[in-house]
């Protein structure tokens, strides 16, 4: 529980990234319930991955966020953090997060995303003992039928001249 609890703040830290960083701070842990700080973040984010003992990317790929998770991110990590990507791979720079397991700036990794798909059986992610690759299969977690239902209810929007739902804003790069 502490550990989903700790990686879902991570992830709402870093998909908040745009629009300001949210940062959430679990000040108290006893027996499963805990005291949440929520305040606003405006530093840089080497200076809040200091504090996070594991950092999930759900970033998508835009220009702002290409290479994002490079090298002065990662050396500013606790030296017993995780990353963990299921966002988008361009968003952690592989050679720099191969480096900062080399040197110990980051525990492990955990990756669900690649730039290359899928992972060359040759890949050195895959020989890593500080890696742990898992499958990109979270579009199963979603019944097709809902798929159905979201697309139904778009389509007779259109028609009716209505804002569709779940639009992808391009100014906002998401």
């Amino acid at each position: 529980m502490l550990l989903l609890l700790t990686v879902v703040v991570a992830a709402v830290v870093l998909f908040s990234y745009l629009d300001p960083l949210l940062f959430l701070s679990v000040n108290k842990v006893h027996d499963l319930q805990c005291d949440v700080l929520f305040f606003s973040f405006t530093g840089q984010i080497r200076d809040l991955v200091k504090e996070c003992d594991y950092i999930c990317n759900v970033l998508p790929s835009c220009p702002s966020t290409r290479n994002l998770l490079s090298g002065d991110v990662l050396s500013s990590c606790k030296p017993r953090a995780a990353l963990i990507n299921v966002g988008r791979s361009d968003v952690i720079d592989q050679e720099c997060l191969l480096d900062a397991l080399r040197k110990e700036w980051i525990d492990h990794a955990i990756l669900d995303v690649f730039d290359t798909y899928t992972l060359p059986e040759d890949s050195v992610l895959w020989d890593n003992p500080k890696i742990t690759i898992t499958p990109h299969v979270a579009g199963i977690l979603v019944p097709w039928t809902k798929v159905v239902k979201i697309f139904s209810e778009n389509l007779s929007r259109y028609r009716e001249g209505k804002q569709l739902k779940f639009r992808v804003d391009l100014t906002a790069e998401y």
